[in-house]
Order: structure tokens, then C-alpha cells, then sequence
């Protein structure tokens, strides 16, 4: 039995045709959510890059007990490789968390041999705005963000088409590793491409398909991250999400290229087949363009995830239930007949079918057998603000912050959602004092967009999912080297 997972960085669920874009062309992703079990509340646990490849890889969650918690033993990468499996991990991205694999392809192998000859200027002023000394930007000074645009661009310039995108790389390696597999059994592949990721510079035609042709400004292609109040207007924005909907396009292609060739090589009716994202993209929803925040409002951490069976199981239906980031390693597992019983001991030297991972996330083919609804009653999520003293106010030695940020949980249900932030320890120029940010609670029905906060005017919805998320979150087994964190 195989397996092939196909990941798109950065992909916003509303992109996508077949959950429900009308404007944005998909139509390779569209014609394989036909084949596929769609589902339609799919969340990332943590929606940011580096959590998610940890959770998709060890079945866990990560944002009660802090990234890099997860024990790097009993990888996804390393349990199929122990049984046997012919793997391969083909990115342009990297992750400690993917190890085990027969073939591990990364970042570094993908840039162009002329990046590093290139010489001259770059037109960095057609592609890039000045935040200047604005309060909130998390990306270091112009000046250095200017020498990363610089790096992008002298590597970008040198593609002659979509065929040299950072994307078609990926698909070509991967295609080349399936044709060295063709014919063979236990075959599995993760594809893991960093596009549509910023920068949103698509090679032409997709550059100009959806931009305004009266649009008189810059392309700004690498935004600077942070809030968009004096730093971007609204017709500069539309550009972005514009360049940002090209892209989806020009990834779409290739994906469909990688799918067709698939079905060439033998493995469609053969492979479970997964199509998924790490998390969506604010675009100014709440004051703030990229991941300055990587708080899980619905535009962020909802995602889209197709699953194809090779019975047809789920084919072309729409599941309701709660799924998410940590769902992945156990499906796999559980459908190539590996999937650990919650309970049974560990590894031991010798391979055995009946073990334990102590994965908190659960295998998701009862939900496509349609032999269960759902795995949840809740969607949990978790996230990390920049600044939560203000403009003049940072985080110093504290011993309940991730990576230095301060730290949100939610949780949602069909109608509402709920943001419970934990204290952290801020220092601002008049003190320093234990703070925590106003709760927030969401209608979700009336207000999908996450625009009225309710923790007022509803104190009885918030309290009810506050004790649900607490008891949730105490529930969960702490993993290897971690800790529940939070007051």
C-alpha cells in the first residue's frame, strides 16, 4: 500500500474553488476534491510553519506545550521507514521533524546556481514599501529586509518561466523520485512545497491575472510584517492578495502536473492521497498583513484538507467534523495497517503492528467509512501575538511565553469561538507587571469574520468554553521534554 501527500504552504481556505471561491481559477485541486473526501472544518492547531510540519509528523499538538517539544524518535519518517517503506520527503523548506526518510531533499538544494553568480542591482524599489520607524515590525530593519528581498530577486530574475518557480522544482523532483518507485509497493512520498508562500511574485501570465489593470503601484511582493494602518493602503492591498490569488493558480498547475503523472506512473488507484495546507494568510482582517500574529482567527488557521481513498471511500462527499494538524500521522498510519492502538507499549527492537505513539490526534478514515461523525466535539487551537503591551512594550525571561511571543488558546464549536490569552510578563518604560489580554468571543453564525467581540455581553458562552478548553487542554498526555504551559 502507498501514500503520497501533497502540501501547499500558506493556502487561505476561501481560495479555493471547491470550498467555495468563485473567482480564483483551481481547477486541477477541484477536479481531485471530486475524487476526494472533503473536509469542510479543518483546522491547524498551531497555524504557523514550523508547529505544523511537528504536528503533521508526530500526531501531537504543540500549542499547550511549546514548539520543538515533540520527541524526534517515533517520526512519522521513521515509523514507516522501520516497516519497511520506500520514503522520500521533497521540500523547500526544512523541519527537524523530518527524519527517517530513505530521500530528505531541502531548502538549500532548490536556489539557483545563478542566485550566487548574479551581479548588479535589483529593482528592490518595484517590489518592496518602507515600513520605516512605524511601531510593530517584526522583521528587523528595512535595511536587512531589503538585503532578503535583494537575495529573492536575484534568484527570481533568472527564471525564464513558471517552469523555474520555486513550486515546479519540488513537482519535478518528486515526479522524478515516483518514476524511480514505479512498480514498487510501500512507497511513500511527502511533497512539501513552499508556494504559495510569500513572496507573491508569479512569473507572468499569473502575475497580471487578477490584478487591476488601472492598479498604478508598486507590486509589493514581500510586505513587511505587521499592522497595515499608515504602512499600506487598501488598493495596496488588493494588489497583494491579487499577486497572492496568481500564485494559488500557478500552484494549482503543478499540483495538477504531479496528479496526472500519478495516475501515469500507477499509483492512483493504489495510494491514499492527502492534499492539504499549514494555515491560511491575514491580508488586514484585524489590523495586520502576514503572520504577525499567529492568533487563530478563521482566516489563518482554517485549511483546506481533501483526502483520497483508493476504494472511493468518501468520494466526492463533504465531511462536518472537527479535524485537524494532528489528524494527519494517524490516518496514515491507521491506513497503511500500522496504526497504534492508544495504550500498547512502545517501540521495541523488533517491528510490531501493535504499538503506541502516544499521538493525540486520531486516525480519520471512521469519519470517511462514514462508521463515526466526527473524532471532536470542539476545534482547540493555539497561537502566539507579537506585542501585547503595546508599542512600547516587550516580552523579557518569561517562563510561560513560546519562542518569546505571548500565547492565545481557543477553542469553537459550530457557532462560537473563544480566544483565552495567558499572562505574560511584559516590560514597558513606566514598569514591568504580569499582564494578560482581554479575553475574546466570537458569533460566529452572525459574524464570520471575527469582527464583534461578545466577551461582555455573553460571560456565560465564554465561561462554559473556557472550562471545556481548560479541561481539554489537561486532558492531553504532556510529550517527550515538554510541559503544560499556561497559569
Amino acid at each position: 500500500m502507498n501514500a503520497i501527500c501533497i502540501i501547499a504552504d500558506s493556502w487561505r481556505v476561501d481560495y479555493l474553488g471547491c470550498y467555495g471561491n468563485s473567482w480564483i481559477k483551481t481547477p486541477n485541486i477541484d477536479r481531485f476534491a471530486l475524487e476526494s473526501a472533503l473536509f469542510n472544518y479543518a483546522y491547524s492547531e498551531y497555524p504557523f510553519t514550523p508547529p505544523t510540519r511537528e504536528a503533521w509528523h508526530t500526531g501531537t499538538y504543540t500549542f499547550p506545550f511549546g514548539i520543538g517539544a515533540s520527541s524526534i524518535n517515533n517520526t512519522l519518517g521513521n515509523v514507516l521507514q522501520r516497516f519497511g517503506y520506500n520514503t522520500a520527503c521533497i521540500s523547500d523548506i526544512t523541519s527537524p521533524y523530518w527524519v527517517g526518510f530513505d530521500l530528505l531533499q531541502q531548502s538549500e538544494q532548490w536556489r539557483s546556481p545563478k542566485m550566487q553568480r548574479s551581479r548588479g542591482e535589483v529593482p528592490i524599489d518595484k517590489f518592496y514599501k518602507d515600513y520605516g520607524d512605524r511601531p510593530g515590525s517584526t522583521q528587523g530593519t528595512d535595511k536587512q529586509k531589503r538585503a532578503d528581498l535583494s537575495a529573492h530577486l536575484r534568484d527570481r530574475l533568472s527564471w525564464k518561466s513558471d517552469e523555474d518557480a520555486y513550486v515546479a522544482r519540488v513537482v519535478k523532483n518528486s515526479i522524478k523520485w515516483l518514476e524511480s518507485m514505479r512498480g514498487r509497493d510501500n512507497v511513500f512520498l511527502w511533497m512539501d512545497s513552499w508556494d504559495p508562500h510569500e513572496p507573491w511574485d508569479p512569473p507572468s501570465p499569473y502575475d497580471r491575472m487578477y490584478t487591476d489593470p488601472k492598479y498604478e503601484g508598486p507590486d509589493i511582493i514581500w510586505p513587511n510584517e505587521g499592522p497595515v494602518e499608515g504602512y499600506l493602503t487598501q488598493e495596496e492591498i488588493n494588489h497583494i492578495k491579487n499577486l497572492y490569488a496568481g500564485k494559488i493558480t500557478m500552484v494549482d498547475k503543478w499540483v495538477g502536473i504531479l496528479l496526472k503523472r500519478i495516475k501515469e506512473l500507477g499509483f492512483w488507484d493504489n495510494s491514499l492521497i492527502i492534499f492539504t495546507s499549514d494555515h491560511g494568510e491575514p491580508f488586514g482582517e484585524h489590523g495586520y498583513i502576514r503572520k504577525y500574529e499567529t492568533t487563530p482567527h478563521e482566516y489563518l488557521s482554517h485549511i483546506p484538507l481533501l483526502i483520497k481513498h483508493p476504494d472511493g471511500l468518501g468520494k466526492g462527499k463533504r465531511f462536518e467534523a472537527f479535524v485537524d494538524t494532528t489528524d494527519i500521522m494517524p490516518t496514515l498510519l491507521d491506513y497503511l495497517e500500522i496504526s497504534p492502538p492508544r495504550g500498547m507499549p512502545q517501540l521495541q527492537d523488533e517491528p510490531s503492528r501493535r504499538f503506541s505513539l502516544n499521538m493525540h490526534g486520531h486516525s480519520l478514515l471512521p469519519i470517511i467509512k462514514e462508521e463515526v461523525k466526527g473524532v471532536r466535539d470542539y476545534s482547540y487551537s493555539g497561537g502566539s501575538a507579537r506585542y501585547a503591551g503595546g508599542s512600547d512594550g516587550w516580552l523579557v525571561n518569561s517562563t510561560i511565553s513560546i519562542a518569546g511571543h505571548d500565547r492565545c488558546w481557543s477553542i469553537r464549536d459550530r457557532k462560537w469561538r473563544y480566544f483565552m490569552w495567558l499572562p505574560i510578563y511584559i516590560e514597558t518604560k513606566t514598569g514591568a507587571a504580569l499582564e494578560r489580554r482581554k479575553s475574546e468571543l466570537y458569533n460566529l453564525i452572525e459574524d464570520p469574520k471575527e469582527q464583534g467581540n461578545l466577551i461582555d455581553s455573553e460571560p456565560e458562552v465564554a465561561n462554559d468554553l473556557e472550562l471545556k478548553l481548560r479541561r481539554f487542554i489537561s486532558s492531553l498526555t504532556p510529550k517527550a521534554g515538554g510541559q503544560r504551559l499556561g497559569r
